[in-house]
């Protein structure tokens, strides 16, 4: 075998190798998922998709983050693993806030026991319904604040002209 048959070979089982590291973690993340553990098929989903951004760069991101995790942990950093992982729970958990804000309390609760019950759907009704109300009832207050603003003005308005007439 010629050296650049080699070389050829060695990147397609190098390939394949992040190929089958990733169908692994989303193995475990699926296991972990019907298992119940979230954090752990959340942790399996980042290293699948670490997994396969390796691939996809032929490498580069994994030298990447070997050489984070090399300067990292002297300086008693976290690994570029769990700095990902912070990065993608709190954005997440903005995620997860700016919905149950958008979606309020009443109607988070139904949503959350429709989609445990299965009815993903109906779930997804509650959200909207959740939606409407917040998006309504701050509709409501901008025309509200608008009116009175302008009523606000209208009187500041007169209350100079008067002023103003009352001189002559």
């Amino acid at each position: 075998m010629t050296e650049a048959a080699g070389g050829f070979f060695g990147e397609v089982a190098e390939e394949a190798l992040g190929v089958a590291q990733t169908v692994g973690h989303a193995a475990e993340g699926i296991y972990d998922g019907a298992t119940g553990d979230w954090d752990g098929a959340a942790d399996s989903a980042q290293s699948m998709s670490e997994a396969a951004i390796g691939v996809a760069t032929g490498g580069i991101s994994e030298v990447a983050s070997m050489a984070w995790d090399a300067v990292a942990e002297p300086a008693g950093l976290p690994s570029a693993h769990e700095a990902a992982h912070d990065a993608l729970q709190a954005g997440g958990n903005a995620l997860g806030d700016g919905m149950f804000g958008l979606v309020g309390d009443e109607e988070a609760l139904k949503s959350a026991n429709s989609f445990d019950d299965g009815d993903y759907l109906g779930g997804l009704g509650h959200m909207a319904t959740g939606a409407e109300n917040t998006i309504e009832h701050a509709a409501g207050s901008f025309v509200q604040d608008a009116e009175q603003g302008a009523s606000d003005l209208y009187n500041d308005a007169s209350s100079a002209v008067s002023d103003f007439m009352n001189e002559f």
